[in-house]
């Protein structure tokens, strides 16, 4: 059983990450590029800013380019990715940066080693921040965990173009309910992202970065799903690109001195 005062808290870093990303009157306020009539600081600007000055003198920045023959093998979570996660509702939005979210209540958990980490919602970034081997993908969905303490963990999870995902298809026409008002959005039942819903495997990658917003805190485990499993059509990309049509995705940081991890799968080791 939950921890309520770990419940507690977990809610309270959420709403602190929150108030990173939401709707501000001036300095909360974030753009991209792309959209010519948007006035906001884009990602090169960012920095400029006392209160996020770690988007320019970070050395964790996220996003990176994965270059899987350049990983150091970890041989923890041979069997996959600890998670448990269960149906939740939910509350699907389009927040002042133009980033689609779906905020959960309650979604379950994810391990890593001894640390437990609880889902609180998911967002979109298109096309993908992170990239592999220098591939982009069309699109990239973020699984954000906050802790009991510390930093937070999340999961990118790339989708290549093909089939129509069917996870996606649940909840992917509401967007055309979502107006310009800030503050429209559409309340979502029994949002499950467990197998076969979203496959978080066979391989991942891991590392020390940052949010890829601003203040781009830095400290954030995050674990990227390698190759293509996810899949999007492009019909679901259309009805996407067609509420959303400038990207929101940051470009590419410096890796530095870090060290990138890869999964050993049991597939490998047999």
């Amino acid at each position: 059983m939950r921890n309520p005062l770990a419940y507690e808290f977990a809610a309270l870093c959420l709403l602190a990450w929150t108030a990173f990303i939401s709707a501000g009157e001036d300095s909360t306020r974030f753009g991209y590029y792309g959209n010519p009539d948007n006035i906001e600081p884009k990602p090169y600007e960012w920095g400029e800013r006392a209160e996020w000055r770690t988007c320019a003198v970070g050395r964790e920045q996220s996003p990176i380019n994965i270059e899987t023959n350049d990983t150091t093998l970890m041989i923890t979570d041979i069997f996959g990715l600890d998670t448990s996660y269960v149906p939740a509702n939910g509350s699907l939005f389009i927040d002042s940066a133009n980033i689609l979210e779906v905020e959960l209540n309650g979604g379950g958990r994810f391990k890593i080693e001894d640390k437990t980490y609880y889902l609180q919602q998911f967002h979109f970034h298109s096309p993908s921040e992170h990239t592999i081997d220098g591939v982009r993908f069309p699109l990239e969905m973020h699984l954000v965990h906050t802790p009991e303490s510390g930093e937070l963990a999340v999961i990118g999870i790339p989708f290549s173009f093909g089939e129509e995902n069917s996870f996606l298809a649940t909840f992917w026409d509401e967007l055309s309910l979502l107006s310009q008002d800030p503050d429209a959005s559409v309340s979502l039942t029994k949002v499950d992202v467990r197998e076969p819903n979203v496959h978080l495997g066979p391989a991942y990658a891991r590392y020390m970065g940052s949010l890829t917003t601003p203040p781009c805190s830095e400290r954030v485990t995050w674990t990227v799903i390698l190759g293509e499993a996810n899949t999007v059509s492009q019909k679901q990309m259309w009805t996407y690109s067609n509420r959303l049509p400038y990207s929101n995705a940051r470009p590419i940081q410096k890796l530095n001195d870090r060290k990138v991890k890869r999964s050993v799968t049991v597939l490998n080791l047999r």
